[in-house]
């Protein structure tokens, strides 16, 4: 469940139409709970996690969102897809999948057997579209720099990114690399909380972040 402040993007996004990223998004729960709070938004919704497809396809028709069963990476073409399978003794965990190949087990999760999905750049998507979102929401379990990096000129004006899981898969990346990456892309860090880092670009003229009220905002289905 997506810390980000619904009361936040409605401050500064309510008043004109805007396009707005999910990248990893699941069960699309975060997807419709930023639907519901900015109706006129256009959303577009990514994951790859087979568990997924039935379910989000579905809620994509009902919703009008943009569904798209792929990851988001720095290669065209087809990854390796590592799904998630039990966290703390819960079965049929299947929310935190990742293309990163896991190393560490911090939250005693086990994994499946991997498998191929589909992979598009985040800038050869937005080229072949022909759009460039206002904001990015994304949480893809340590892939989150392997996305952004690969965004080119098509910057939203802010990204909402998951910055826990670096250090639990193969990749090399830490916390400082990727926030060495959002600075050099031109982003400011307007918000950090234990697990989200909210970048901005400073020449959007954005208002003080508004924490949420600590109740849960929850998609009826």
């Amino acid at each position: 469940m997506s810390e980000l402040s619904i009361p936040w993007l409605q401050t500064n996004f309510s008043d004109t139409p805007i396009t707005i990223f999910d990248i990893g998004c699941a069960d699309m729960n975060d997807t419709l709970n930023f639907k519901g709070a900015l109706p006129n938004a256009v959303f577009y919704a990514f994951e790859c996690g087979e568990y997924w497809l039935e379910n989000n396809t579905q809620l994509a028709s009902m919703h009008k969102v943009n569904y798209f069963h792929m990851a988001v990476s720095n290669v065209d073409g087809e990854l390796e897809f590592y799904p998630s399978e039990s966290h703390k003794g819960i079965e049929n965990w299947w929310l935190s999948g990742s293309t990163c190949k896991p190393i560490t087990n911090p939250y005693d999760l086990t994994w499946g057997t991997p498998y191929t999905v589909k992979s598009i750049r985040l800038d050869t998507f937005c080229k072949i579209h022909n759009i460039i979102p206002d904001i990015i929401h994304i949480d893809a379990e340590g892939a989150e720099y392997n996305v952004l990096s690969s965004m080119g000129e098509y910057k939203p004006k802010c990204i909402w990114a998951e910055i826990t899981e670096f250090q639990s898969h193969d990749t090399g990346i830490t916390y400082s690399k990727f926030s060495e990456l959002m600075q050099n892309l031109g982003y400011i860090k307007w918000h950090h909380n234990k697990s989200d880092d909210l970048y901005v670009l400073p020449q959007y003229n954005f208002t003080p972040y508004i924490t949420p009220h600590p109740k849960r905002y929850f998609n009826k289905k």
